[in-house]
């Protein structure tokens, strides 16, 4: 599980459980999981990142009126006296050394590499803030979501796909144990890239060999349309052979969406599943 639910989980103060809670999320991810079980008036700011990475609304509803941050250091968020931050455990561990010393209570999550790690978060949230409740609620809007994804599984379960990035400047592919291996998983698709752990550099030659049935890539950035991984495969001739070049098979996420560590990485199953369906039928 992302973060345990027993006795090691830090908790809020009760004194604030009728109140503001006095947050700091320090991740993106960690930003649009706590909105699952809090609101604006319970946080005191978020990183900056939020506002360009994330497939959440933070220009409204109260959320704009949150002060940014730009990094995981300790001065800033001590600055601020949280009750709680909430962060990933790739940070830099000296930073949450120095604010476990100074007193601050920290919630760690790791990386949701896979659905019950993720669902493993959002119950950790809800016993550390004391909001059972609403966490419940949305682990049971999830579960349901999922569950039809899964009803949609056989008809894509012998479809090889591979999560693959490349600007021009180098290809990158995800393996096992990665956020995209787990939202593949969901949608019902066979990770092409599977015998590899982690991301990892792709050369041409070694996507020639993988030649997966569906590349599944994200756009330039957020509210773009178009992607710089399929413009690339498209022109480089080398790749002309490439089978999902070949037959056009491509599905394009919105970049906030491919990159998801949070409940968004279901909102990313339910578009790659409709638009591998979709590809695939127009090319029986």
């Amino acid at each position: 599980m992302l973060a345990s639910c027993d006795r090691s989980t830090p908790r809020v103060d009760p004194s604030h459980a009728q109140g503001g809670l006095r947050l700091v999320p320090t991740t993106t991810a960690a930003a649009e999981l706590l909105r699952l079980v809090a609101g604006p008036e319970d946080v005191l700011a978020l990183p900056e990142q939020v506002d360009a990475w994330s497939a959440a609304d933070w220009k409204s509803g109260g959320w704009e009126k949150l002060p940014r941050f730009p990094r995981y250091v300790a001065e800033p968020l001590l600055v601020l006296r949280p009750g709680m931050v909430v962060n990933h455990s790739w940070q830099a561990a000296e930073t949450t050394k120095i604010l476990k010393d100074q007193g601050i209570r920290v919630l760690t999550l790791d990386s949701g590499t896979s659905y019950p790690e993720l669902r493993g978060a959002i119950e950790a949230l809800g016993t550390a803030l004391v909001r059972e409740s609403r966490a419940r609620a949305a682990l049971d809007a999830l579960d349901a979501r999922v569950a039809r994804l899964a009803e949609q599984r056989a008809r894509l379960e012998h479809v090889r796909a591979l999560v693959y990035t490349n600007d021009g400047s180098g290809g990158w592919a995800s393996g096992s144990n990665t956020t995209s291996a787990t939202l593949l998983a969901l949608a019902g698709l066979a990770n092409a890239a599977e015998s590899s752990s982690g991301h990892a550099e792709m050369s041409f030659e070694r996507l020639l060999a993988l030649d997966p049935d569906l590349i599944v890539t994200g756009t330039g950035a957020r509210g773009e349309k178009s992607s710089p991984t399929v413009e690339m495969i498209e022109r480089t001739s080398a790749l002309q052979t490439l089978r999902a070049r070949r037959e056009k098979r491509y599905a394009v996420l919105p970049s906030e969406l491919l990159s998801s560590d949070s409940q968004y990485l279901v909102d990313a199953a339910e578009q790659l599943q409709q638009q591998a369906q979709l590809v695939l039928a127009e090319k029986r």
